[in-house]
């Protein structure tokens, strides 16, 4: 994919310690504004082999993606009412460019997960790594043909921009609703991310490239 400049900042510090400028990963494609938390100063539990991702049970809207947002994260809500609904604070754009698209990564979401957002609303949420999935149980790591049968006719497979026609992108609307949606990339196997949200920023291949 393209690469853009990241931007990441600290959002929240200890009172008197100084703000510090992380280093961004140079695989990162998307300009990122970053919200970390204070540090957690109790000790750490031993390590446990993690469980595999579960499917969400029937009803439960408080752990899964969909094409309006993932929990209390709802597409549409603005910046400040994204801050209040996750009781964390959202970093404020830095410019007119990044007012007009930017991602920010929240300590209190799942490990991987960014949220878009354009003009300072929230338009979309991409999922990097394992673990969120969707209401009908679609994560990273599932066969492609999994997710094609999870959704039936309502799963529209395309070649993916960038590494098409091998790899896909597998577009799902909102039933009823064609400007929500759901899009997983794979590499013609497996789930790599996906991300969900409306049009037009749901369709940004490069994100806020």
């Amino acid at each position: 994919m393209i690469g853009t400049r990241v931007i990441t900042a600290s959002a929240l510090c200890v009172a008197g310690a100084a703000c510090s400028k992380s280093q961004p990963a140079a695989s990162d494609t998307h300009a990122v504004v970053a919200a970390s938390a204070a540090p957690d100063t109790a000790t750490a539990p031993a390590a446990a082999t993690p469980a595999a991702p579960s499917t969400p049970a029937a009803g439960d809207t408080s752990r899964v993606v969909t094409s309006n947002g993932y929990g209390t994260v709802h597409i549409g809500a603005s910046a400040a009412q994204l801050a209040s609904a996750l009781g964390t604070k959202v970093p404020a754009s830095h410019s007119a460019d990044e007012r007009s698209c930017r991602y920010v990564v929240l300590s209190v979401l799942p490990s991987g997960m960014r949220v878009m957002l354009v003009n300072d609303s929230v338009a979309r949420i991409d999922i990097g790594a394992a673990g969120p999935r969707t209401a009908e149980g679609a994560g990273i790591g599932d066969a492609e043909s999994k997710v094609v049968s999870l959704y039936g006719a309502r799963a529209l497979v395309r070649p993916n921009k960038y590494t098409g026609p091998v790899g896909h992108d597998i577009v799902v609307n909102a039933p009823g609703d064609s400007t929500h949606r759901v899009i997983f990339e794979t590499d013609g196997k497996k789930v790599l991310r996906f991300h969900a949200g409306r049009q037009p920023a749901v369709d940004y291949v490069e994100g806020c490239g």
